[in-house]
């Protein structure tokens, strides 16, 4: 199996997410689905931390290089120089299966999500349609950011009368999702959110990689 790894150069010694992660180039550079790739991202380097990094990638769907080990893995989206939730972002990939799930990057995904907020932000999802979403959505700017999503149900392909209920995927707390299935999220600076969503006996369910 070909694995390419990224996050040299440029990637280490950059100041902000904006100087360094362009989301226009980054699904060239570092994503490696569309050539047939295992590719992972280096977080390391300075002044960003390994949370600001991982936002960055996870939106435009790559894949972060995260350590298990203790003392590293932590569930938090602390900007620390160490610490990862390596296990949480595992979990979550397991919970909505990204081998199957459907792709929805940021710069196509604007008929199932309507998003906005008062600075440069993203928001990109996995799907199983009808069951499950895993949504992250990125705050590029130097302050903290509230962001809200309305989910588009029926083009998500959710039936009439199910009640969608959501859960941050890092820290395992209730996300609020209104009657017009809008959920506002706190962002920290240049950090992200993953948030897992669907009907309570989904989000309770077994992990979709786990039950082929």
């Amino acid at each position: 199996m070909d694995i390419h790894e990224s996050g040299e150069s440029l990637y280490m010694h950059a100041a902000s997410l904006k100087e360094g992660y362009s989301q226009d180039s980054m699904p060239v550079w570092i994503v490696g689905r569309p050539y047939g790739l295992l590719a992972v991202h280096n977080i390391k380097g300075s002044p960003l931390e390994p949370n600001n990094r991982i936002g960055a990638v996870l939106a435009c769907g790559g894949s972060p290089r995260v350590m298990s080990r203790p003392g590293v893995d932590r569930a938090t989206y602390e900007a620390h120089p160490t610490f990862t939730p390596t296990h949480k972002l595992w979990e979550a990939w397991s919970w909505i299966d990204r081998g199957t799930a459907q792709w929805w990057p940021h710069w196509k995904n604007s008929a199932l999500i309507r998003v906005t907020g008062t600075g440069e932000h993203y928001a990109s999802l996995y799907l199983q349609p009808g069951r499950r979403i895993l949504l992250v959505v990125t705050n590029y700017e130097q302050s903290a950011q509230e962001v809200t999503v309305q989910l588009q149900k029926q083009m998500l392909d959710f039936a009439n009368g199910v009640t969608l209920e959501a859960r941050d995927a890092v820290t395992g707390e209730a996300v609020a999702v209104d009657p017009e299935t809008r959920l506002r999220l706190n962002i920290g600076p240049e950090l992200y959110r993953l948030v897992r969503i669907g009907a309570r006996a989904e989000l309770d369910g077994p992990d979709l990689a786990r039950t082929k």
